[in-house]
């Protein structure tokens, strides 16, 4: 059974990638890409639907965030999910061991610069050209009106692609005229970060006067504009706005990368500012500001469940379109993330499936917070790393007669019990059972002593059920340790995102959930208006204000309720504490997202405590038995440290492109 939805933008982009392959250095800015060679451009941009199949080509530069358990996602996926401290990515491709193998300017497999400067060529090509063509009448045109939303599109993507350049490789080049793959003098030498800034900033401006406010609608069911979720609005416009320029307020991108201030193109020209300049961040703020108030006027609001369960809220926030999503692709890879992400033998009952290699570091699990909102290592925190008890499963909550049953798990580890809400939505772990019950409506009783519900091991001594005992996905054991098939190596398998609906093998079962993959959403833009809020005035109210709708919406106590009850005290209105404590929030509220990698490297904290991506990461030992507790000892989970140094705070730019090029400059250290 497929729930998949069929939205036109979908379908449309599906179309594009058949037509439109992503190529080779050689003819990336080639405008023939996908069309027959007799097909000219005047051909292409006199005709409507010629016209806008073109336009469209653009979105292919839409990034696909959900990409994140894939063995070699590129650039425009989520590969950064693996490459940071929040996933050990088991699969075998690129990802599996790139932390300890790191990359050089030919291996660095992760690129978006072919892909966004052919958008960026597009868009261009488009802006200039595309005209009005037929008239009201005809049986197909394009009017002013659709021109001008068309070329609107165009300056947005053209922007964004600057911005995605931006954030991997820091200043770009600019392209003021439209190159042409044929002639040899294309040859580009970058911009400076504020020439790159000021270009993106432009677009967006002109965008946003012909962009459409917003993507709700009253006419249909589910209350969006089903058909042009992929389309960015004006607050899609706002959002990117506001990420820019909190990017280049933050350290890397002002004044505190040395390397980067030594940095000059061949004529001497210096790349990044030479000082701080503590007005980038008043300028983030007020782009802040406009992109709040904009979600206040009825476009975007943090997602709660009906009943406001944290459980529920921070579960179905990523199961359906809605409100809190400022900008979607409806192209994403949930399938290839359920797959790494349910356990081994539930896969595939018999044993020995492939999948179930999304393995959660140790540091990542240790960085969710308490359910009183303390971290585990705050005093007064609860927190247990021995013993053994028994912990509620939200996600086994399911109704039946009216009744709402959850399934508690027997004998876990103390130091998985009194977590907060997004932990146990996120993280699978030793003793932790499936949500089969709720996928296989057969196991369901009217009470936990009358419902089954399978458990999931990772440890060695105990192996899955079989035939006749109930089958691991129906109520059985199902034992994912590393002796057959796919393994996560740290001891955890992660569970975010994944539907509780669906079941791989029952009869009649659900297989797939259509949902978007998500670019933008309301809570990250409210964590980024603390932080900026913070290093301008540490005693700004708005401050907690934000990060406590982010955390109480979570189920866990906000930063003023835990001053006012002792609970937690020192961190409003000191500067560094505060800091500190968005940092722990966005690692947690955005698990997965793409955005820690790009967080650390901005922060400059990649090679600090605090932030660090290089040395050992730890998980459980997947040699060692449950029973005599061998299983829970910490491990070192790769064959040695993960490597990182200052010049990864940029990604080099691919080898072929500085080679190629009499004019480019490669970033530092590559």
């Amino acid at each position: 059974k497929n729930q998949m939805k069929k939205y036109t933008t979908f379908q449309f982009l599906i179309v594009l990638v058949s037509f439109f392959g992503l190529s080779s250095c050689t003819d990336y800015l080639s405008v023939e890409d996908g069309f027959s060679a007799s097909d000219s451009k005047d051909y292409i941009l006199t005709d409507p639907a010629q016209s806008r199949r073109f336009q469209r080509s653009i979105y292919l530069s839409m990034p696909n965030y959900s990409d994140y358990a894939s063995a070699a996602s590129g650039g425009l996926g989520n590969p950064w999910a693996s490459m940071s401290d929040e996933l050990s990515n088991n699969a075998n491709g690129t990802l599996q061991n790139i932390g300890v193998q790191g990359y050089t300017s030919f291996s660095a497999a992760s690129h978006r610069w072919q892909a966004l400067y052919k958008t960026i060529r597009t868009a261009s090509i488009y802006i200039r050209d595309a005209k009005i063509i037929g008239k009201v009448g005809d049986p197909d045109y394009v009017s002013e009106a659709e021109l001008k939303s068309l070329k609107a599109e165009c300056y947005f993507m053209r922007a964004y692609s600057y911005y995605l350049l931006l954030e991997q490789y820091c200043p770009v080049p600019v392209l003021d005229d439209i190159a042409s793959a044929s002639d040899p003098n294309s040859d580009y030498e970058r911009n400076s970060v504020d020439e790159v800034v000021a270009a993106i900033e432009k677009d967006l401006a002109i965008a946003i006067t012909d962009l459409d406010p917003t993507r709700t609608s009253t006419t249909v069911a589910s209350g969006f504009e089903e058909s042009r979720l992929a389309i960015p609005t004006i607050g899609v416009a706002l959002a990117v706005r506001a990420k820019l320029l909190v990017l280049v307020a933050s350290p890397l991108y002002n004044g505190g990368y040395a390397e980067g201030m030594a940095l000059t193109n061949h004529d001497g020209k210096k790349l990044f500012p030479q000082n701080y300049d503590a007005s980038k961040w008043v300028k983030a703020k007020d782009a802040l500001k406009d992109l709040l108030t904009y979600a206040d006027a009825g476009n975007y609001q943090l997602y709660k469940s009906a009943s406001n369960d944290p459980n529920l809220n921070i579960y179905e926030l990523f199961q359906k379109y809605n409100k809190e999503i400022i900008w979607g692709n409806p192209v994403q890879s949930w399938g290839t993330v359920e797959a790494a992400q349910t356990p081994r033998d539930i896969t595939v009952v018999a044993g020995g499936s492939n999948g179930s290699t999304l393995g959660v570091t140790q540091e990542m699990v240790d960085a969710f917070f308490m359910k009183n909102g303390l971290a585990i290592t705050d005093a007064g925190s609860t927190y247990e790393a021995t013993g053994f008890t028994n912990v509620l499963n939200p996600a086994t909550r399911f109704v039946k007669s009216g009744t709402t049953v959850y399934m508690t798990d027997s004998n876990v580890l103390k130091a998985y019990a009194n977590r907060e809400p997004r932990f146990y939505a996120a993280v699978t772990y030793q003793g932790k059972s499936w949500h089969d019950v709720v996928s296989n409506p057969s196991l369901q009783g009217t009470t936990p002593a009358t419902s089954k519900v399978t458990k999931v091991l990772f440890a060695r001594d105990v192996p899955s059920s079989k035939a006749p005992a109930p089958l691991p996905g129906y109520g059985g054991i199902a034992n994912n340790d590393n002796r057959l098939g796919g393994i996560p190596k740290t001891g955890y398998l992660c569970y975010k995102n994944s539907n509780r609906t669906i079941h791989p093998t029952v009869a009649s079962g659900i297989r797939s959930v259509f949902r978007p993959s998500i670019i933008f959403r309301l809570a990250d833009f409210y964590l980024l208006y603390a932080e900026v809020l913070n290093e301008l005035n540490p005693g700004d109210p708005d401050i907690v204000k934000y990060i406590d709708l982010v955390r109480e919406r979570a189920g866990i106590a906000g930063y003023a309720t835990m001053q006012t009850n002792g609970t937690k005290t020192g961190v409003i209105g000191n500067k560094n504490a505060m800091r500190n404590a968005i940092i722990a929030e966005r690692r947690v509220e955005l698990f997965t997202e793409g955005q820690r990698y790009f967080d650390v490297r901005r922060w400059m904290i990649a090679d600090k405590p605090e932030g660090m991506q290089g040395g050992l990461f730890t998980g459980m030992n997947m040699n060692g038995n449950a029973s005599d507790l061998t299983f829970f000892q910490k491990i070192n989970i790769d064959n040695a440290p993960r490597k990182f140094d200052r010049a990864m705070y940029l990604y080099p730019i691919q080898l072929s492109e500085i080679t190629n090029s009499r004019k480019l400059v490669q970033n530092p250290g590559w």
